[in-house]
């Protein structure tokens, strides 16, 4: 799958998560929206486990922890 149809995906299995100003929609905006961030906990914490692995001895291992760690950085997360 490329990025787009993993978005896609997303999209259509956790919803809508704009709220508009209708009570019931946005109560389901909200309850889709703390799916979303708890799935994103847990997709961090994985780029986070990866980014610890900087200090490896092997190169390819040290290749992608760089990858995770330049992403860290990019959101302004200290390791």
């Amino acid at each position: 799958m490329n990025k787009e149809e993993i978005l896609k995906l997303l999209n259509i299995l956790i919803g809508n998560i704009k709220p508009i100003g209708d009570s019931a929609t946005d109560k389901c905006a909200k309850e889709n929206l703390e799916l979303l961030i708890s799935v994103e906990k847990e997709i961090h914490l994985k780029i986070d486990e990866v980014s610890s692995m900087q200090n490896f001895e092997y190169a390819s291992i040290k290749e992608v922890a760089k990858v995770a760690n330049d992403y860290l950085d990019w959101l302004g997360i200290e390791e």
